[in-house]
């Protein structure tokens, strides 16, 4: 029975859910009282209410420790959590999160199914805080749905990569399913782009795509992305900026086409900025 506390998901109404991370410190500072959340029916993220602590001890407890023992069934692994551990996995809970998934679910993405590798490959990297061997087959599933062109697949294995946690920092394989899941027009994919040529990490230095990126991430209403592209106009000329937007515009163009600017250098340690 659903309690008139349980988050629903905004995308398909759904209510199991993952754990996601925060995007950024300033997102987790402007949202006091929720947590990012990933639909596990839909994959949509979004932020929900993070219940009183002590809240729902027992229920999430139950839900956790039905995912955990379903998960040890189906995978083969066994996982034993100690007393108090529950409060571990989630803390502080939101309200009514299960990362669970069916052993139906585990079948089909055993046998080949792109939607429900993502969905079970998410859902083993949030048990991985209990058992590090879910990564290695999460990163199976990811990697799989991600070559049939699974556009959130792309972008989780390329954060991952670019973080270094669950998997070997890899900087070349971080923008290589990055910049394919932007491709393909993922709000969240376009803002790592972005971030990417900003930084200049796994690919040259380029303020100018890196605008456009950002451009493109928040006309697609990423949260971040207008406060970003904001910093990184600053450090463009008025001819600079006037040739990022016109490029933005430009929806044929792949990544790599966004040419620069005939003559001005895209390096702003070569501006004398």
């Amino acid at each position: 029975m659903l309690s008139s506390n349980t988050p629903r998901c905004p995308n398909c109404d759904g209510v199991h859910f993952g754990r996601s991370q925060w995007r950024s410190h300033d997102e987790k500072h402007r949202h006091p009282g929720r947590r990012p959340v990933r639909c596990a029916d839909c994959g949509h993220r979004f932020l929900a209410e993070v219940a009183p602590r002590g809240a729902n001890t027992g229920r999430t407890a139950l839900i956790v420790g039905g995912a955990v023992a379903a998960l040890a069934a189906t995978v083969g692994i066994g996982v034993w959590l100690a007393p108090g551990r529950g409060s571990d996995v989630i803390e502080p809970p939101p309200a009514a999160v299960s990362t669970s998934f069916t052993p139906a679910a585990m079948k089909a993405a055993e046998e080949g199914d792109v939607e429900a590798q993502f969905m079970v490959g998410s859902a083993l990297l949030a048990d991985a805080e209990t058992n590090l061997a879910y990564s290695t087959k999460a990163l199976g599933f990811l990697q799989q749905a991600a070559e049939r062109g699974h556009g959130r697949a792309m972008l989780r294995l390329g954060i991952i990569y670019k973080k270094g946690i669950d998997a070997p920092q890899n900087y070349g394989l971080a923008a290589k399913w990055i910049e394919k899941a932007a491709l393909l027009g993922e709000p969240q994919g376009m803002l790592e782009l972005g971030r990417l040529y900003r930084e200049g990490v796994g690919m040259p230095q380029d303020l100018i795509k890196a605008y456009v990126w950002l451009n493109r991430a928040a006309a697609a209403r990423d949260q971040e992305a207008p406060h970003e592209r904001r910093e990184v106009a600053r450090l463009l000329t008025q001819t600079e900026l006037r040739h990022a937007q016109d490029a933005t515009l430009n929806t044929d163009a792949l990544a790599s086409d966004v040419a620069p600017l005939a003559g001005l250098p895209t390096d702003p340690s070569s501006k004398g900025r």
